[in-house]
């Protein structure tokens, strides 16, 4: 269906309705574990919807460019998209930035192994989470715990992930959050 309309908005030129897909295109993708294509499909909407954006909006997006970046392990784009999340942040300061800026720059820091750094800016960021991402955050924030060997830590992470998911199911990351759990478990 996303095929189809993205082929009738294309040929009718709905600009926005051509970038949104892009968008839903990566979070897909990204949900799928596609990663390559996730920062594909948001780069091409994060470099055409500047004019369609609000500043919040734009902090979010490219906090999370910055995050797929770091986990295909690209740092020098993950640290160009963050230093450009901060200086948004900084321009626009609200909770919501404050938060998105500190989970990517938790995600940038893990990337590149600074496990002590990276412990304080997702504990800074688990303060802040939102309810709208607040399940994938500590899915991410679980694993990354699971990484440094903290298994109790990212027992309880994870296990309120999974309570998140019975309110706002996102099948993918549930099964992620109980993958990791399992893995822990043995």
């Amino acid at each position: 269906i996303y095929q189809e309309t993205y082929r009738i908005a294309k040929q009718s030129r709905q600009r926005h309705k051509l970038l949104w897909h892009a968008k839903h295109f990566s979070t897909l993708y990204r949900l799928q574990g596609r990663l390559e294509e996730a920062r594909e499909s948001l780069a091409y909407f994060l470099e055409n919807s500047a004019d369609m954006l609000s500043p919040e909006s734009r902090i979010d997006y490219v906090a999370e460019m910055a995050r797929l970046c770091a986990r295909l392990e690209d740092f020098d784009s993950a640290q160009k998209y963050l230093r450009e999340a901060e200086a948004a942040s900084a321009q626009s300061p609200t909770h919501l930035a404050g938060h998105l800026v500190t989970w990517a720059r938790a995600a940038v820091l893990a990337s590149q192994g600074k496990a002590e750094d990276a412990t304080r800016e997702f504990e800074i960021a688990a303060r802040a989470a939102r309810p709208r991402d607040r399940g994938e955050f500590l899915v991410e924030y679980g694993r990354f715990l699971a990484s440094a060997g903290k298994t109790d830590e990212a027992r309880h992470v994870l296990q309120q992930a999974c309570e998140d998911f019975k309110e706002d199911p996102l099948k993918p990351l549930e099964k992620i959050a109980r993958e990791t759990l399992r893995s822990l478990e043995s």
